[in-house]
């Protein structure tokens, strides 16, 4: 018999190009805190939708930069304001000129209202 097998993206910054290469998904620390646009550009993709997958990919960035800005998951755990394991150290505890650089990607990126071709959540 034939096997088949799917192959998805370990790199958010890459969610698009893997998808139009035949990918089926992501496995993505940045959907942890962005998880209706990745859902969104998964399916956008996953829809032939091009143009609008790369330009909510491309809207994506700064967020995906902020995630990354320190190890992972580092910057999520301050982002969620949850605990973090040893050896892993909280971002308060990263020396100053990288902590603040961290900061400044992080909060760009919680500074973002809106992504092109995401619907706004329900108001409760």
């Amino acid at each position: 018999s034939r096997e088949t097998f799917s192959v998805v993206s370990g790199e958010d910054h890459l969610v698009a190009v893997i998808v139009r290469r035949g990918g089926t998904g992501v496995i993505s620390p940045s959907a942890n805190r962005w998880p209706r646009e990745f859902q969104t550009l998964c399916n956008l993709a996953l829809a032939n939708q091009w143009e609008e997958a790369v330009e909510l990919q491309t809207a994506l960035q700064p967020c995906i930069d902020a995630v990354f800005a320190a190890k992972n998951p580092i910057p999520l755990h301050h982002m969620f304001q949850s605990a973090i394991r040893s050896p892993l150290v909280r971002l308060d505890e990263l020396r100053e000129s990288n902590r603040l650089a961290v900061l400044e990607k992080i909060n760009r990126a919680l500074a973002i209202e809106s992504f092109p071709h995401v619907e706004a959540p329900a108001r409760r």
